[in-house]
């Protein structure tokens, strides 16, 4: 299997814990949306970016790690995730979209495996506004 279609899981109210595995590349638009009781996501490394609203919706999302496969997440992403306290982002990552975290307002803890200074070039992206208050971890190994 290589790809996850569209709203695959949408509104999987039971769906407590997730694993994508490697060989998958490719996930459809709003693949978890509204899964409220999704708690757990293990993302495997073959995965190539974020779609829209893949996780919109999931309140009970604690953390995520973006595998370093990851070079770009859309819009809404992680929308309305109230729950999401730890993101880990990968040094590969290259593009946040505008809203990606938009209804994050409580991550504490941003774990980054690149530098301060990578860091601050990738930061300049809108979607990075919602990580702002969050204390940042630089050079974070897995």
């Amino acid at each position: 299997m290589t790809a996850l279609g569209s709203e695959a899981f949408y509104g999987c109210s039971f769906l407590e814990k997730v694993t994508i595995p490697d060989s998958v590349t490719t996930a459809g638009v709003s693949l978890f949306q509204s899964c409220v009781s999704l708690r757990s996501v293990t993302m495997g490394t073959g995965l190539k970016s974020l779609g829209n609203e893949m996780f919109s919706g999931c309140a009970s999302l604690r953390s995520v790690v973006i595998p370093p496969s990851v070079v770009a997440i859309s819009n809404f992403v992680f929308d309305g995730c109230k729950s999401l306290r730890e993101v880990t982002i990968p040094v590969s990552l290259k593009s946040i979209d505008g809203v990606a975290f938009s209804g994050c307002g409580r991550v504490r803890d941003v774990y980054y495996s690149g530098s301060r200074a990578d860091w601050k070039r990738l930061s300049q992206s809108d979607g990075m506004k919602k990580l702002k208050r969050a204390k940042k971890h630089y050079n974070w190994k897995n």
